[in-house]
């Protein structure tokens, strides 16, 4: 029968739907229903820490679809391993200059250096958020998400603390 027919005096159009898609169209799996604006986690860097940050903006990518596994992982991992980097050289920079509290200048590095990788996170997802949101997927609040971990803030800066404690 193809696409037109006529028919008693009539022509009928069968519709029929074509699948496509757009190179940097978002393919969101089963996580989806947890997406939130991007911006919901760089917030959270600075009210909660970066540990859940970290966390919070590799999940919302793997959910939104924009990295996939193998991206997150190798993603995570350059992550921590510019942590490591960051805090090497700080101490070996203490040791060299003689900073008797290096302490204090390896926690201003490792902040610098994590707000910088969080903002590059957030810039790679925010055009990946605005395509997922105008094609009506499910967005989430993350404002819960943050209230909660304010919350159990204490916690989560043990958390971080013990983490850290491993690594060094």
């Amino acid at each position: 029968m193809g696409i037109l027919s006529h028919q008693q005096g009539y022509i009928q159009i069968k519709m029929e739907f074509i699948m496509y898609h757009i190179p940097d169209e978002p393919s969101p799996g089963t996580l989806q229903q947890w997406v939130v604006n991007p911006i919901w986690p760089l917030v959270s860097y600075i009210i909660i820490g970066p540990l859940m940050a970290f966390l919070w903006l590799l999940f919302n990518a793997g959910a939104m679809g924009v990295l996939n596994r193998k991206q997150a992982i190798n993603l995570g991992g350059l992550s921590f391993l510019l942590l490591i980097v960051a805090i090497v050289l700080t101490i070996a920079v203490s040791c060299v200059f003689g900073f008797a509290n290096y302490e204090t200048f390896s926690g201003l590095i490792m902040d610098a250096g994590g707000v910088a990788v969080a903002y590059f996170l957030y810039k790679i997802q925010m055009p990946y958020f605005r395509v997922y949101s105008s094609m009506d997927y499910p967005v989430w609040n993350g404002m819960v998400l943050m209230g909660a971990a304010f919350l159990l803030r204490p916690l989560l800066i043990l958390a971080q603390m013990f983490f850290l404690y491993i690594i060094l």
